[in-house]
């Protein structure tokens, strides 16, 4: 059983305008289902780490964990997926994904998932055959050590898209997600930039590589279970120790 992602991006905001059911959001309707988790919707940051062609600016992403990438070929999980396919220019067709490898820092294993208030996300499909074992060696034994370590990450995770990649106008096709959360409300932009910009990376590039990096801040999150508010990621109105029952939580970081 391997853990999965359900994506979508979007340029309009996926709960006001994939509404399913009259007062109830589409983030409503997803985490609403037996074998889907935690719901986080992130926003485009200003200030992004890197140009087009290695970035874009579609705005929203909306992201849901699936504790077991199989429950995508259930029939209820399928009908709702539909839901939000065929908006027109608004909304790119949603992705799903499974987990193929995880790093947590110390201390953070079993956190609620609800983690890092800033999210970076790399899109990427695969590098050219003759480079594939090359290419995924150097990033299990240098990049993503290194990168993990950085200061205020909490989180690494790799996923691949199951099934067929899609190829959309609006974005690249993206069959592996490279996923990095930070606690931190400033991302370590020299760090970034220099992952960025290493030699080895830049020979996978220049050898077909073809990526997007693009920087993330948490506005929503959407659950079907009582949470206790941790400190560092308090809603306004509630303490560091308050208890609530709610499906959507506005994150304090803001619009």
């Amino acid at each position: 059983m391997a853990p999965g992602l359900f994506c979508v991006w979007s340029r309009t905001d996926p709960d006001t305008v994939a509404t399913i059911k009259p007062d109830e959001t589409f983030s409503d309707a997803v985490t609403e289902l037996p074998g889907v988790g935690l719901g986080t919707q992130v926003k485009l940051m200003k200030q992004q780490v890197m140009d087009v062609p290695y970035s874009h600016d579609i705005p929203f992403l909306s992201f849901y964990e699936l504790p077991d990438v199989e429950y995508r070929n259930d029939e209820a999980f399928q009908e709702v997926e539909k839901s939000c396919q065929s908006r027109g220019e608004g909304t790119c067709k949603p992705r799903i994904y499974e987990q193929i490898w995880r790093k947590d820092v110390d201390g953070c294993q079993d956190i609620h998932p609800r983690l890092g208030d800033n999210i970076g996300i790399i899109t990427c499909e695969s590098p050219p055959a003759e480079l594939a074992d090359g290419f995924w060696k150097w990033m299990h034994e240098s990049y993503l050590p290194c990168l993990v370590e950085g200061p205020t990450v909490l989180r690494a995770r790799i996923f691949k898209e199951v099934g067929e990649t899609r190829h959309e106008s609006v974005m690249p096709s993206a069959p592996y997600i490279w996923m990095y959360e930070w606690e931190d409300d400033e991302l370590p932009w020299m760090e970034l930039a220099s992952a960025a910009q290493s030699k080895e990376w830049m020979r996978y590039c220049e050898s077909g590589l073809i990526w997007q990096g693009m920087c993330y801040h948490t506005k929503r999150y959407t659950e079907k279970f009582e949470l206790t508010l941790s400190p560092g990621h308090t809603d306004d109105a509630y303490d560091d120790n308050s208890s609530i029952d709610s499906r959507s939580i506005n994150s304090v970081i803001g619009e």
